[in-house]
């Protein structure tokens, strides 16, 4: 199969890929999305089986409102398309305390910082100190928030002195957010984004199938004037003569294109699609550099009881958030009694997604990213969420008819390949780490004429899939004014694919009638 004639090809139907395309087709540019996999939705894909419907492992969606899922939808025109849910409580959040108690965060709308202190145990002499650094994280300006690029996150909140329960809370946040350890996440990134949590809310999800069929949503609207979706598709390479990109060689076939976007991974792109030798050494050397997340492993439990009834749970205590250190000396083999933990049911949101009495959890912890990580070790981070969902939710294992788990390797397989020994299996994508925020965030167009990234990679802020979808809103942005300033200079009318060929159709027929020679048009 080969074909030519197109103005972008986009490389992956993950979040950010399939919200490029679909806005760049929507603005008349000639798109082909290609995907490896057989539907849309990346890390965030939806799978059903056997009566359920279930991402395959935890994704939370935040914020909530304002989201830039609905931006996009509402650009696409495609709003009525999915029934998106929003939950009307802060609900799922369970603090275990010092003396091991499990305490429950209030379900409520709009949660009173009292009601929050009683969980979390904050000392009457310290509440008027937490109330007053959780009012600046939330109410911080731009200046003031792009001037933490350089400072961690968890140093920030040490200077400003801030409670250790208030401390470990906004620690768990982050871990689940941004996958990396505190003490390496930059501050203006993190602030950022929980700005964004706390104000606007958490847990947006889609109960026509998961929050995965948005992805999917935008894919199908790739297709007319001129754009075209291919499922099972794998790029093999990207082509480079002259210092720019001329398409991707898959394994149907040649397309070809003077725009590529790449929603696969910056160093998979640079690497592997595009290779060292068309970069330069300086740039290899950066992009090598390059932190990603962690990884999260997990197990999925499908129950023969309803025994969980709220979408979302974050378990954490005061000693259970990630710092290089704590993460170093479990890794090593001294895993702690709590660690953090993501529990998800997507049939909480829609009862249609599991077969009548029977329930789907989907759990999910840190773990390396490297796809090839041992089995052993693996099967004692499995165990050792065996052993917390016994605890948390006594008689739990009881009701287990079937127990899958997922590591690094399934995540790696199904989104990203390896292109760094160790790397390949990460969570999320480039980690959020100071000296890769703000800005020093990696660029979205690559040194090689033509190619840009998308995804949580590049151009993008924020929480996930919301992070990969801001990416690709400004991706596309971008892209649409290359691809118009790249007609313009080759004296072509900036104009999308469909028009600007029929424009040259009428120009040369109106040459021809005027007796004038008709040369080679640029292209």
């Amino acid at each position: 199969m080969s074909r030519a004639a197109f103005d972008v090809i986009v490389v992956g139907a993950g979040f950010g890929g399939a919200t490029c395309a679909a806005l760049l087709a929507k603005r008349g540019v000639s798109v082909l999305l290609l995907e490896k996999n057989a539907q849309a939705g990346g890390k965030a894909m939806v799978i059903s089986k056997k009566g359920f419907t279930y991402e395959l492992w935890p994704v939370i969606h935040a914020p909530m409102r304002e989201s830039r899922c609905i931006e996009v939808l509402r650009e696409l025109g495609l709003e009525e398309s999915v029934e998106l849910v929003m939950p009307p409580q802060v609900r799922g959040a369970i603090y275990r305390d010092a003396a091991g108690e499990l305490r429950r965060f209030p379900e409520d709308p709009n949660p009173d910082p009292t009601k929050v202190f009683d969980v979390l145990g904050v000392a009457e002499g310290e509440r008027e100190k937490a109330l007053q650094v959780l009012t600046e994280l939330t109410l911080m300006g731009p200046a003031d928030v792009h001037a933490l690029d350089d400072v961690a996150f968890e140093e920030w909140l040490e200077l400003k002195a801030t409670p250790r329960p208030i401390r470990c809370y906004l620690n768990a946040l982050a871990n689940g957010v941004f996958m990396v350890p505190s003490d390496q996440l930059a501050a203006s990134e993190a602030i950022r984004t929980l700005q964004e949590m706390l104000v606007r809310g958490g847990g947006l999800y889609c109960r026509s199938g998961g929050i995965g069929r948005l992805a999917e949503v935008f894919a199908s609207a790739v297709k007319g004037n001129e754009s075209r979706v291919i499922y099972r598709t794998r790029v093999k390479k990207i082509s480079v003569q002259g210092g720019r990109v001329t398409g991707v060689v898959t394994n149907k076939g040649t397309f070809s294109a003077p725009i590529v976007v790449s929603n696969v991974g910056l160093q998979v792109t640079a690497l592997k699609l595009v290779g060292k030798q068309y970069l330069d050494q300086g740039y290899v050397n950066y992009v090598k550099d390059l932190t990603p997340s962690w990884g999260m492993t997990g197990v999925r439990y499908f129950l023969n009881e309803r025994l969980l009834s709220d979408p979302f749970h974050l378990i954490f205590s005061e000693e259970a958030y990630w710092t290089t250190e704590r993460w170093l000396r479990a890794a090593s083999g001294a895993i702690p009694r709590d660690i953090i933990m993501w529990v998800q049911d997507p049939s909480a949101n829609n009862p249609d997604l599991a077969p009548p009495g029977r329930q789907c959890v989907l759990t999910g912890i840190w773990c390396s990213p490297d796809p090839n990580t041992p089995l052993k070790e693996k099967q004692r981070w499995w165990a050792k969420i065996d052993e917390m969902m016994g605890r948390i939710w006594p008689g739990f294992l009881d009701h287990v008819d079937v127990r899958e788990t997922y590591d690094a390797h399934d995540v790696s397989a199904l989104t990203r390949e390896q292109a760094l020994p160790g790397l390949g299996g990460e969570c999320i994508g480039l980690g959020q780490v100071v000296g890769q925020c703000g800005r020093y965030k990696p660029s979205a167009q690559a040194p090689v004429r033509g190619l840009f990234y998308v995804g949580t990679d590049a151009g993008g802020y924020g929480c996930g899939t919301h992070q990969a979808v801001d990416s690709g809103v400004r991706v596309a942005k971008l892209v649409f004014r290359y691809h118009q300033l790249h007609q313009s200079v080759l004296g072509a009318s900036p104009l999308p694919a469909r028009a600007r060929r029929g424009a040259g159709l009428k120009r040369a027929s109106g040459q021809a009638r005027a007796g004038r020679r008709v040369g080679p048009t640029a292209s």
